[in-house]
């Protein structure tokens, strides 16, 4: 039925598409001829609708500049997205520190409270994005921002290596540096006996030898935690991690939203399909409820009479406030949903005494919940989907390929070594921020100079 479908010259690209990466995490998988028949016809009817269709394309550019004084100049023109850096800058600020927290700064990797910002967030999706298309109950699911996040994340790593690479340094070695000397150092702690690949290894090879390491750092780190020292007897009886189960030093590191009542805040404050988000005032469009009562004066007879229970409903558990004259004003609670809505979580250790007494609070209500590991669940998804199949149909699964030996040399090599490249610069940004939570030294996720 399957290989009768395929050869069909009605298949559609979706289903193809479902038949080459859904797996027993949906309940069935097909045999690997059939799934590698799939393929192949998936790719020739893509390069087949390439040619007779009218496409609608985004693109990332990422320039370092010389006579550019800013470290990192943003700018969007249409669907194009421009990166500039200031080369003179790089080139001045060499110490290894300093070129980790490019990754934080100037790339942004991460936020100013350590969370990623390169995984799929439901805010950055569209509606449509959304429900549009076959989806299995195990797929990853990714919009046109997460591919643009993607996409500029790669050339940056790529660009940023030959920058380093002119000044006789690669991102290599400064990763090597972190866990091999600066852990000891900083932290005292032992090494973590890292050996990345070098730069005469071929991309395939480099693949290969990069997903064992990024595996040992987290037993490292795992086994730190766990029991307070690296002791290399153990340690060799350690089975690999799964990034979900990576432990925190912190208890209850993350809040996350939970039940009936937060998404009922959510979509009240955050989604475009409630009515709350379009008024009376129909000069300015808002992506929802919350942006528009933070861009203008939104007064209570603004509300249309039929949306009065969502208001009350908003009112009484203290999301918003309404003044002697009407106007409305979102609180600290509402705050606090929409970053939950924006990011997927929020990062105990980075809020202030008022704001965790607010989160505290929710959590009483029955709003939210927290949790604690390396990672939160937004972020080790993310790492699952590029990592392994262990979650996700339409995996990546790049240690897996390359760890098993199941990869053979192509035209990806380069690509998929600049995202290990990312996945394990996260991770390290991960580490380090916890080590120095744990030490009591930053406000901020950043490398700090011995």
């Amino acid at each position: 039925m399957a290989t009768s479908y395929i050869q069909s010259s009605n298949a559609s690209l979706n289903y193809l598409n479902i038949i080459e990466t859904v797996t027993a995490k949906s309940g069935h998988a097909f045999p690997p001829k059939i799934r590698a028949a799939a393929k192949k016809k998936y790719q020739e009817a893509v390069e087949d609708l390439s040619g007779n269709s009218i496409l609608f394309e985004s693109s990332v550019c990422v320039a370092f500049v010389r006579d550019q004084k800013e470290p990192v100049v943003a700018t969007r023109q249409g669907t194009q997205i421009h990166f500039y850096y200031s080369l003179e800058w790089i080139r001045k600020n060499t110490d290894y520190p300093t070129l980790l927290n490019n990754f934080i700064y100037l790339f942004e990797y991460v936020d100013l409270h350590g969370r990623f910002n390169l995984h799929s967030k439901q805010s950055e999706m569209g509606t449509l994005e959304q429900v549009i298309g076959i989806k299995t109950k195990a797929t990853y699911s990714m919009g046109a921002a997460f591919d643009v996040k993607r996409n500029a994340a790669l050339i940056q790593m790529k660009a940023y290596g030959e920058v380093l690479k002119s000044l006789d340094i690669s991102i290599e070695k400064v990763i090597e540096w972190y866990y091999n000397e600066q852990v000891v150092n900083e932290f005292n702690l032992p090494s973590f006996k890292i050996s990345l690949p070098s730069s005469e290894t071929s991309y395939l090879e480099k693949c290969r030898t990069i997903c064992p390491e990024i595996e040992n750092i987290l037993k490292r780190f795992s086994l730190l935690v766990r029991e307070g020292e690296i002791n290399e007897e153990v340690l060799q009886y350690e089975s690999s991690e799964k990034v979900s189960q990576v432990p925190s030093f912190r208890k209850g590191k993350y809040a996350y939203g939970d039940g009936e009542k937060y998404l009922r805040a959510k979509h009240y404050l955050c989604s475009d399909q409630c009515m709350l988000t379009y008024g009376k005032e129909n000069d300015e469009s808002y992506p929802n409820f919350a942006v528009r009562i933070a861009k203008r004066k939104v007064h209570k007879s603004d509300i249309e009479r039929y949306l009065i229970d969502e208001l009350v409903w908003l009112t009484e558990n203290s999301f918003i406030r309404i003044a002697e004259d009407g106007l409305i004003e979102l609180t600290l609670r509402a705050a606090v949903i929409f970053d939950l809505w924006e990011v997927g979580f929020v990062a105990l250790e980075y809020q202030d005494d008022e704001r965790l007494d607010v989160i505290d609070g929710l959590i009483k209500d029955g709003f939210m919940y927290t949790g604690s590991s390396l990672f939160s669940k937004q972020e080790s998804d993310y790492l699952s989907y590029i990592l392994n199949d262990e979650l996700f149909d339409n995996a990546l699964a790049l240690r897996n390929k390359y760890s098993h030996g199941s990869s053979v040399l192509n035209n990806n090599d380069e690509v998929n070594y600049c995202l290990l490249l990312i996945v394990l610069s996260l991770i390290t940004i991960k580490i380090n921020d916890e080590l120095c939570l744990h030490k009591g030294l930053n406000s901020t996720p950043e490398f700090v100079s011995t």
